[in-house]
């Protein structure tokens, strides 16, 4: 299978599993070690997130030699760039692979389950406003590879960075008073997805933007698009809740340093949401996205 174990260029090293030190028939010191590398982990920040990672995958290779798949296999298509890049449907992802190991006998323990659900700290901000709450999200951004640059370093390989991607996300309400409610970006009124998790329904949906320029980029020419100004409006009672969202600091500068810990690390990115505050006023006014700027999951700033 080693050879279909690539990414859509052709490279091994950016596929999710490597198999190049497990066996080779070549002379090579490093060709039978017997290792399978699972790539697509970003590194734990904690021992315990460690632990439970080796725990989960431990239980998958159990469940998954001693158990036949019988379910037909789905084609996710634009899918897996779109809606499995919101951290709301990777939690739902990873709740139905925790639940598959659990009914057949290969559970976690709940300790290990609490320590996989809170691994990646996606929360940027958490705003509340009577029962609503808003929260803004990092999401997954998938950053093609550059190759047609002549500083491109020996040992690595230069990837655009300069886009990024973030959730907008409401809940706390019924599903009939989230309706209300509806939300702007940049002035533009942008659709929701209405969901229903286990703590009750929620509205959301995926932006995606340009958040610096660069010249190893592939779109050089594109502005970035910050602060992204974050608007809801209740047709009802008139309510309009309003935040500003900066990449950076947003009185501008450099941070004196790296975060001395995780809460600091936290309090930065909570620092980069400003409340605009909560008032009753009449219908904001907004344009329509042209089409092309929205998919079934997410609106892109780039492209209005």
């Amino acid at each position: 299978l080693n050879p279909f174990l690539r990414d859509i260029s052709g490279n091994a090293h950016r596929c999710e599993i490597n198999i190049e030190k497990l066996w080779s028939p070549l002379p090579r010191p490093d060709g039978i070690g017997g290792v399978v590398e699972l790539r697509a982990f970003r590194m734990a920040r904690t021992p315990e997130s460690l632990a439970a990672r080796g725990a989960l995958v431990r239980a998958l290779v159990a469940m998954l030699m001693t158990q036949s798949f019988q379910q037909p296999l789905v084609y996710w298509g634009t899918q897996l760039h779109d809606r499995y890049a919101l951290p709301f449907y990777i939690g739902q992802d990873l709740d139905s692979v925790l639940q598959d190991l659990a009914d057949t006998g290969f559970g976690l323990a709940a300790p290990l389950i609490d320590c996989l659900r809170t691994d990646v700290p996606f929360q940027i901000r958490e705003m509340t406003s009577g029962a609503l709450t808003l929260t803004l999200s990092h999401a997954l951004e998938f950053w093609p590879q550059v190759g047609d640059t002549m500083t491109q370093p020996s040992d690595s390989r230069l990837v655009d960075a300069s886009t990024a991607r973030m959730e907008v996300r409401i809940h706390g309400e019924s599903r009939e008073r989230l309706e209300d409610w509806q939300l702007s970006i940049n002035d533009y009124a942008v659709p929701m997805r209405t969901e229903q998790c286990s703590s009750g329904p929620a509205r959301l949906v995926g932006v995606h933007y340009r958040r610096y320029s660069t010249a190893h980029s592939l779109h050089p020419g594109v502005e970035p698009n910050l602060p992204i100004r974050i608007a809801l409006y209740n047709h009802r009672t008139g309510q309009l809740i309003k935040a500003r969202f900066h990449e950076w600091r947003p009185d501008g500068g450099a941070y004196s340093g790296l975060p001395d810990d995780l809460q600091d690390a936290g309090e930065r990115r909570e620092a980069r949401v400003v409340p605009g505050g909560t008032q009753r006023v009449s219908p904001p006014h907004t344009h329509a996205p042209p089409p092309y700027a929205l998919t079934d999951y997410c609106f892109d700033l780039r492209r209005v």
